[in-house]
């Protein structure tokens, strides 16, 4: 990169006006989250679900850019076999999910315990994970609620470390984590988290982890076929079972319906020393690939997921956001 280039100067602005923005963000961040935190829980469970799908069809109606991204999306996924009416119907339906799952997360804050047991049943395989004391890696994704998938998990004797991502302010991030930790639940921050994943491994603990987002190669990546696509996918999971010859259980939380959740075990994966991360990586991937493509409306299909084109594929293929992949920056 040259110095003054336009792409410098612009990677220069940014690194002045983002910590600004953040902070004048964090406000009204605050207030709305409190103002959330008092009032949601307070409402019968018919009106959470009658706001998430006003909330949800008021997004898809005025997020353009998010709609694009979903229906981008679902066009690579999906190809011809749905056709544009589908989609546009199944975007409908997402939306609506991402809103129940924003407002479960501040409705089950407040008598967390009871309403979990109420509302999110749990199949006996699963159970089983969660009560013999073992060290085992739990996988999920942005699919159904993987917010009461790492609460109830804990119900059962179980003790979960999760990963989680920082995002929003400092305040934000408290209140959020003080949320998720009700159930007794540990949370570690994904920077430098593998010492405390490996940590928590060694006294028998569970670990929870999130694989379906874009991770970069050079921060632990590797691409993976990701539904018939090549994108980048954290091999945290698979290291940390090959070096600790734990099993990786691929789990989900989906919504049923009237606001009731049902938890169950998708796959278990046995891993040993001299597996190759790659591999169980991929593994990974087509488990949760398949247990997305059967509730496609139950998945947060406006991430840019597939956001680099692999060497050697057809940029045509990717959706329209994703660039060429740079190994000096991605």
């Amino acid at each position: 990169m040259k110095q003054g280039s336009p792409h410098g100067r612009r990677s220069s602005l940014r690194r002045v006006w983002k910590p600004f923005i953040r902070r004048v963000r964090s406000v009204p961040e605050a207030f709305f989250i409190l103002l959330g935190l008092l009032i949601i829980p307070l409402l019968p469970r018919r009106a959470i679900l009658a706001t998430a799908n006003f909330l949800g069809d008021a997004f898809n109606r005025l997020d353009r850019h998010g709609r694009r991204v979903i229906m981008a999306n679902l066009q690579v996924v999906f190809g011809p076999e749905k056709q544009p009416g589908e989609r546009a119907r199944l975007a409908k339906a997402i939306n609506r999910h991402a809103a129940l799952v924003v407002l479960d997360l501040f409705w089950f804050s407040r008598g967390t315990n009871r309403r979990v047991k109420r509302y999110v049943s749990t199949d006996e395989a699963l159970v089983q994970v969660y009560s013999d004391k073992q060290p085992h890696i739990m996988v999920t994704g942005h699919l159904g609620s993987w917010e009461l998938a790492g609460q109830s998990a804990t119900l059962y004797g179980g003790s979960l470390t999760s990963v989680y991502a920082l995002l929003g302010s400092g305040f934000t991030q408290k209140i959020m984590r003080l949320v998720r930790q009700t159930t007794g639940q540990k949370l570690v921050p994904r920077e430098g988290a593998a010492i405390s994943l490996l940590r928590a491994l060694h006294d028998g603990h569970m670990v929870g982890l999130l694989l379906d987002q874009h991770t970069r190669v050079n921060e632990g990546g590797v691409f993976v076929d990701f539904m018939g696509l090549p994108a980048t996918v954290s091999q945290i999971a698979a290291k940390l079972g090959i070096r600790r010859e734990v099993p990786i259980n691929i789990a989900r939380c989906l919504h049923t319906g009237n606001g009731h959740y049902h938890t169950e075990l998708v796959q278990s994966i046995d891993v040993h020393r001299g597996d190759n991360p790659a591999e169980v990586t991929q593994r990974i991937a087509d488990a949760l690939g398949a247990a997305i493509r059967e509730t496609p409306e139950q998945w947060f299909w406006m991430y840019r997921r597939w956001k680099h084109v692999k060497p050697g594929y057809d940029p045509q293929r990717y959706p329209y956001y994703a660039r060429p992949f740079n190994p000096e920056h991605d």
